[in-house]
């Protein structure tokens, strides 16, 4: 959890929940995001070495945030859910950009038609 030290608003985008990942690269993610789920880059920052420190991306309504794995905090697995309007076309577009599937689009028990 974190709070700002006045009572300013936070950054633009950044909700009660903001989803954060450690990457590595991070450049690779963000051209990938852009690629497959229409991102827009709303902010990177970049460490004297070149690495990323800190970016912004939107998708859709939502705002992540990501910077450079390193040290203790290496590449971990996530997962987000992005609910879309055709799951079938976007995942078509995500594997165009270089996702690997784990699970086709399928309807799923309690209703979605999901794909991973």
């Amino acid at each position: 959890m974190t709070t700002t030290a006045t009572d300013r608003a936070p950054r633009e985008g950044i909700q009660s929940v903001t989803a954060y990942v450690a990457v590595r690269p991070a450049v690779e993610l963000i051209e990938f995001m852009k690629q497959a789920f229409a991102a827009e880059e709303m902010g990177i920052h970049q460490g004297p070495e070149g690495a990323i420190a800190y970016a912004t991306i939107r998708v859709g309504g939502s705002v992540i945030e990501m910077g450079e794995a390193h040290d203790e905090w290496g590449r971990m697995p996530t997962m987000f859910y992005l609910y879309v309007g055709d799951v079938d076309a976007w995942y078509r577009r995500a594997l165009a950009a270089g996702a690997t599937s784990q699970e086709a689009p399928a309807l799923q028990p309690y209703g979605e038609r999901r794909a991973t």
